[in-house]
């Protein structure tokens, strides 16, 4: 079926007539601008007579032919602007598969109520190291109850971009990436996401993203979105190592990180410079006594204040060796955890039970002024002790150290002091 930008020769094109014939040919079977190189596929191509919008059969077309493009198959399929239906779910058996618009304008796929499983899933066999890849396109999931897009054991140059997910309801995922089925321990790795968001509508329940068993990858600029009375979870990662989410967002959900160890240990997950808003928790993180959530970094928190919720807690359990500068998040550490230590604008707001884990109070713009213990505050970003031998001083490898308040004098003593000259002076006022 001719599918070039052309169906004839442009007039303006002097042609002899002994060419007319090659060129006719030549252009009415030349590729779109965009469908150019080896495995590179424009869907209308596969469109057969009288389908229109409906882009079901034109997949089933497709895929044989893509998956033998090249030694491992895959290659562009490229959709162009405007609403497409599909009736079933698509399912790319090889990996480089790269599902996208034609140029800068977004195609929106809308699958039907009869897509179960999920709209587009990329099955990827085991052992093979060439990624696949999502861009510039939106998905209106309304009408189905399947999940978005699913990625299986991506590995390495897998790369999702500027896609735009919405309608989502009761229990499906926006985006998932597993483990290839029956890989139960096996892992992906090496996804990057920039400026991808699932949004969900009222009484949505689900995860908009479902992270299980990923590391080595880089989520920018993406959002969860749960929509309604806030019941679903914004970023569910399980089993995960190595990720970093900088400048996203969690809104209108019941959890914004949930962050779970149920099957191997996790470490490394960095949150960065996150938006929250209306978040019953910002993060929920649990491990067990078998594996543990460690080296979690949060920073940065930006809540949205105008929110009705804005940015809920943050709770821990079987957390340890962990940084996270909480602001005025309220934070609950159970005696599970260990060797955390928090940064926070007011002392009462992290409860912390843990072994060895360590709060440090910073305020500078609090009013009125927090104060933590006698003889304890923090001004203007600093700590503030009494100083006395008696009152709160500073204490370190059994040494405790006081300021004299008769001489003005700094005493040690590897000791309890039992009045203000009780020590050794280690250094005068100059």
């Amino acid at each position: 079926m001719p599918h070039g930008p052309f169906t004839r020769i442009p007039p303006q094109v002097a042609v002899r007539p002994e060419m007319w014939n090659v060129l006719q040919v030549a252009l009415e079977n030349a590729p779109t601008l965009a469908e150019t190189g080896p495995g590179a596929f424009h869907i209308t191509r596969f469109i057969a007579s009288g389908e229109g919008s409906d882009l079901t059969n034109a997949f089933v077309r497709l895929l044989p032919e893509l998956e033998g493009t090249i030694s491992q198959g895959g290659g562009d399929v490229i959709i162009p602007y405007g609403d497409w239906n599909i009736d079933t779910g698509v399912v790319f058996n090889k990996p480089g598969v790269h599902l996208r618009s034609d140029g800068g304008y977004t195609a929106t796929i809308v699958p039907s109520a009869n897509v179960t499983g999920a709209a587009f899933r990329w099955a990827i066999p085991s052992g093979i190291y060439r990624g696949p890849q999502a861009s510039n396109l939106a998905l209106n999931m309304q009408f189905s109850g399947a999940d978005g897009l699913v990625f299986e054991s991506p590995y390495d140059n897998a790369i999702l971009s500027n896609i735009d997910m919405y309608g989502l309801h009761g229990s499906q995922a926006g985006i998932k990436i597993l483990p290839a089925v029956g890989e139960p321990i096996g892992v992906g790795q090496g996804v990057i996401a920039t400026n991808v968001n699932a949004t969900g509508v009222t009484g949505y329940t689900g995860n908009a993203w479902h992270i299980d068993r990923l590391q080595e990858s880089v989520f920018l600029g993406c959002k969860g979105i749960c929509g309604g009375e806030g019941l679903g979870t914004s970023f569910y990662i399980a089993n995960c190592r190595g990720l970093g989410f900088y400048t996203c967002s969690a809104a209108i959900s019941n959890i914004g990180w949930r962050i779970l160890a149920n099957a191997r240990d996790v470490a490394g997950i960095i949150i960065n410079n996150p938006t929250v808003e209306s978040v019953t928790s910002t993060i929920d993180a649990d491990g067990s006594a078998t594996y543990w959530v460690s080296l979690l970094n949060l920073s940065n928190v930006r809540p949205e204040v105008a929110a009705t919720i804005g940015a809920g807690p943050v709770r821990l359990d079987y957390v340890q060796a962990s940084n996270l500068e909480v602001g005025s998040l309220t934070v609950t550490e159970a005696a599970t955890c260990s060797q955390n230590h928090f940064i926070t604008n007011y002392r009462p707001n992290v409860t912390s039970s843990g072994v060895n884990s360590s709060v440090l109070a910073w305020a500078n713009a609090i009013t009125p002024r927090p104060v933590l213990g006698p003889g304890f505050e923090v001004v203007n970003g600093n700590v503030v002790l009494g100083g006395e031998w008696n009152g709160v001083h500073l204490v370190m490898s059994g040494y405790h150290l006081w300021i004299n308040g008769d001489n003005g004098k700094l005493y040690k003593k590897a000791g309890v002091p039992t009045n203000t000259y009780d020590g050794v002076v280690v250094g005068t006022e100059v």
